[in-house]
């Protein structure tokens, strides 16, 4: 392919931006296919995240921030080729996804995961403390006010400040000074949203869309360590 990787990253990130379909990329980007092609192979490979990790600098280490948030379908994305299995979210639930994010101190990603609508978040998040949290805090909200996920915080060396749920008889102390910075795991879910590709989940297939989160989550890594101006991309809005 003459297609070159800077040109190439220019397509995709166009396309996470505006959302169009892969056969209306503009002329400019080179033929539609051997984009999504190209795109599809990177995926597959893991590079997204790859670089999106790569771009994991200068952390603030003074805590972790966990939400997650409402995944929708647009109607184009059903009727993928091998059925459900390789959807991942399956024929009735293609229009219910969650959407997790792990973020630093700052609300810039650290991790991020897509699961079935119907998992409940607190199993998730146990998971995701435990592989990726870092710092010396866990920031979450009622959603995650259980017994186990504060064990796992507290075995991952991080104080859980979470807000407790009512229905607790003995409701933990919270650190309130920390949890007034939860608010940023929200600001960064509102920036995935500008993405109109994320918004509108235009994606067949489970693998393609997190591919799209981390491209997302790479534009905002750049927007935060380089210079203004350094990390635009061509042609992109």
């Amino acid at each position: 392919s003459r297609l070159g990787d800077r040109n190439f990253v220019d397509a995709v990130l166009f396309r996470a931006q505006t959302g169009v379909p892969w056969r209306d990329l503009p002329e400019r980007f080179g033929p539609w296919k051997t984009v999504y092609n190209k795109f599809a192979m990177w995926s597959h490979r893991g590079y997204w995240e790859k670089i999106f990790r790569a771009l994991q600098l200068d952390v603030a280490d003074d805590g972790v921030i966990i939400d997650a948030s409402v995944v929708r379908a647009h109607q184009d994305a059903a009727g993928g080729k091998g059925g459900s299995g390789a959807m991942h979210w399956g024929v009735l639930e293609v229009d219910f996804h969650e959407g997790y994010a792990l973020t630093d101190a700052k609300g810039r990603p650290l991790h991020v995961e897509i699961t079935p609508g119907q998992q409940h978040e607190s199993t998730v998040a146990e998971s995701i403390v435990s592989e990726h949290g870092r710092g010396n805090k866990l920031i979450a909200d009622t959603g995650y006010d259980s017994d186990a996920i504060r064990a796992c915080a507290k075995k991952a060396g991080l104080k859980p400040v979470i807000h407790p749920h009512p229905g607790r008889r003995k409701k933990p102390r919270l650190d309130r000074g920390a949890y007034r910075t939860r608010y940023l795991v929200e600001v960064f879910f509102h920036n995935l949203k500008r993405f109109r590709g994320l918004a509108t989940r235009f994606e067949k297939t489970a693998k393609h869309y997190l591919a799209h989160l981390h491209v997302a989550c790479i534009k905002i890594w750049l927007n935060d360590v380089l210079p203004v101006g350094q990390h635009e991309t061509r042609d992109t809005p």
